[in-house]
């Protein structure tokens, strides 16, 4: 039943650990008014009930250079504090390496900040 469906509540569809990065991350994030999240998991925007930084949010399709020159762009307007950098547990692994000029200028313009179970988060310097 398709409204029975709509009425779960978004713990139904997560496990514990994803249940335990949203909490954490909504309570860290609160300030910011947008989610830059730098791995593959889509979804997490969604989650954290918050509009993404850019519309160039997938990053495994933002390979060419004008779209992470986009993302770049949007990321000095938007300016959020905190980002999702990195997954252990991203199956298609950190992009990062396949996003080599965004990559640099998220490490130009932020660092390390704490590791929340599986995810790295990054700070604005």
């Amino acid at each position: 039943n398709i409204n029975k469906l709509l009425n779960y509540s978004d713990k139904r569809f997560l496990n514990k650990n994803y249940q335990e990065l949203i909490k954490k991350y909504k309570k860290l994030s609160y300030k910011d008014e947008c989610v830059m999240v730098f791995t593959n998991e889509v979804a997490l925007p969604y989650f954290f009930k918050k509009p993404t930084c850019s519309k160039y949010f997938l990053m495994y399709v933002a390979t060419p250079i004008k779209i992470q020159e986009n993302i770049i762009q949007d990321l000095k307007i938007t300016i959020p504090e905190y980002l999702i950098y990195k997954s252990d547990i991203d199956i298609y692994g950190h992009s990062g390496n396949r996003l080599k000029l965004l990559d640099s200028y998220i490490n130009e313009q932020y660092s390390f900040y704490k590791k929340l179970d599986y995810w790295q988060v990054y700070k604005k310097k």
